[in-house]
């Protein structure tokens, strides 16, 4: 099978002429070399996930998106509810929408709360039962946050989870009798596994992921759920500098929960371990020009 190539600028710019003056060429290029080093480094845990999770049967048991969740979210709005600090701002609203619209019947519901696998006990613990919960991490460092000390509540909620995800931490979810429907994410060299493992066409169950998990989540929205309404609670893509890391680091996720992130007990991606980057950008002293005589010093 030959394998897909990322489209050029040029072809993106072709095919959707509303691309120019959105993702200048320069930033599509860095994307592109940032997704290329991060498939190269995960590909192998990536694929040998996949066929794990054929082989221990949770494909065959819980199945796809595409097998009972295609229009599930029509004329519906999809809130999507991130780990970020701004989530504080507006959680007594979330709660207010949970408690008026999630005691209708599906029928008649206005909103579907998805949160991502950090937000699952936390908003259990805030009495907000979310529909689903999506999970984009391939690492077990999220057993705890999933599968430990889960509350009665919680029950019902469904995992919307990669195919590319940690096996054991879906197949423990799966034994506590939850549910789980799966995506794929259409990343090069994914989708020959999954049609080797599944003898599936994996086109019919690909979503395109994002830069983090509610980008993902919006694209199974659109996908799947048919839902043309997003809100996105919690998707915090910047943070407030402090004086030390400690500090730092509880400005980071709402509950101030780091522990999935440090060194040694976690994903390893310590961003704020450093006074000079915060999620993979590097600060650098620059001069900004206001006009001819104005200029400030950053």
């Amino acid at each position: 099978m030959e394998k897909r190539e990322r489209p050029s600028y040029e072809e993106i710019i072709k095919s959707n002429p509303s691309f120019i003056g959105v993702i200048p060429p320069i930033s599509w290029d860095y994307i592109g070399k940032s997704s290329k080093g991060t498939r190269g480094f995960y590909i192998k845990l990536w694929n040998e996930n996949i066929r794990q999770n054929v082989k221990n049967r949770l494909w065959k048991k819980h199945g796809s998106l595409k097998k009972d969740c295609v229009g599930l979210g029509k004329n519906k709005a999809l809130i999507g509810v991130g780990a970020g600090q701004s989530f504080n701002k507006n959680k007594d609203i979330l709660r207010s929408v949970s408690d008026s619209d999630g005691t209708k019947s599906w029928a008649e519901r206005d909103f579907i709360i998805a949160a991502s696998n950090h937000m699952f006990k936390p908003l259990l613990n805030m009495n907000i039962i979310p529909d689903f919960v999506i999970l984009t991490d391939a690492s077990d460092v999220v057993m705890n946050q999933l599968n430990v000390d889960i509350p009665s509540s919680g029950q019902n909620t469904t995992m919307i989870a990669g195919m590319h995800c940690s096996p054991k931490v879906l197949e423990e979810w799966s034994n506590q009798g939850r549910e789980i429907r799966f995506y794929l994410p259409s990343t090069i060299g994914l989708d020959e596994t999954f049609k080797e493992a599944t003898h599936k066409n994996p086109i019919y169950h690909q979503v395109l992921p994002g830069g983090n998990v509610l980008n993902t989540l919006w694209s199974v929205g659109m996908v799947f759920f048919r839902s043309r309404n997003f809100m996105a609670l919690g998707n915090d893509l910047s943070y407030p500098l402090k004086d030390n890391v400690e500090k730092q680091r509880k400005t980071y996720y709402a509950d101030g929960d780091y522990s999935s992130n440090v060194a040694g007990t976690g994903t390893g991606r310590d961003e704020a371990s450093s006074d000079r980057q915060w999620l993979g950008f590097t600060l650098k002293p620059c001069l900004i020009y206001m006009g001819e005589l104005d200029r400030y010093d950053v």
